[in-house]
């Protein structure tokens, strides 16, 4: 057998990114039918280490698992296999699946530290007593700022695609939560306006964290 090199193309899912993971199906087939010919893995160089070494990746991306598996495809070509048999050639197709996964932590931070750190200065707004109303509007505004541009950061280096990806969602979720904690700042200081428990900063506080956490939380899961 001699090494064949071929290159081909895949259709990127990134509604997942950055937690994506993509499927590389290499398919293989003949004319000839699969009761004269079949495929098997060949074993022998070691199917697995062929295929973790695959050129092209791009960084920070690793395969995770190598599938095989056989497919049978009905072709339009009719053939006699037997002075009485005369059929459609069913042709044998073997499928190789390379999983590859993105290495998301490191890719995680990059990402949405800015976006936390905005989150996490817009809650410290609620440590600052009410009556210094002015220093809390500044810090809230200011977070919401640096939440504005990570987000424009993010949109700038990740791939350009058509559809919300979960790097969207959860950019979209944290500069939602700072501009809610920025209306819980502003209630609190009317007079005229009671939003209950939410009156009390250290319960807002709680609450808005526990909220990011278990958005954030739900949207890598699902």
């Amino acid at each position: 057998l001699k090494p064949i090199k071929k290159t081909f193309d895949h259709n990127w899912d990134l509604s997942d990114f950055p937690f994506d993971k993509q499927n590389f199906l290499i398919k293989i087939s003949t004319t000839m039918d699969s009761s004269v010919y079949s495929f098997e893995k060949y074993q022998t160089l070691g199917f697995k280490n062929h295929f973790n070494d695959v050129n092209g990746l791009p960084s920070g991306m690793n395969v995770e698992e190598v599938n095989y598996y056989n497919e049978y495809v009905k072709m339009d070509i009719i053939e006699d296999f037997s002075p009485t048999v005369s059929r459609k050639v069913i042709s044998p197709v073997a499928v190789y699946e390379i999983v590859v996964s993105r290495s998301g932590s490191l890719l995680f931070v990059k990402l949405f530290l800015g976006t936390f750190l905005a989150f996490i200065m817009s809650l410290s707004a609620f440590t600052i007593s009410k009556r210094n109303f002015g220093s809390s509007i500044d810090v809230s505004v200011g977070a919401l700022f640096i939440a504005v541009g990570n987000k424009y950061f993010v949109e700038s280096t990740t791939p350009i695609v058509q559809i919300l990806t979960k790097a969207d969602i959860i950019n979209n979720i944290s500069l939602l939560l700072i501009i809610m904690n920025v209306v819980f700042i502003i209630s609190q200081h009317r007079k005229d306006i009671n939003i209950g428990k939410f009156e009390d900063s250290k319960y807002t506080l709680k609450f808005s964290a526990a909220l990011l956490a278990a958005l954030v939380f739900i949207t890598i899961i699902f």
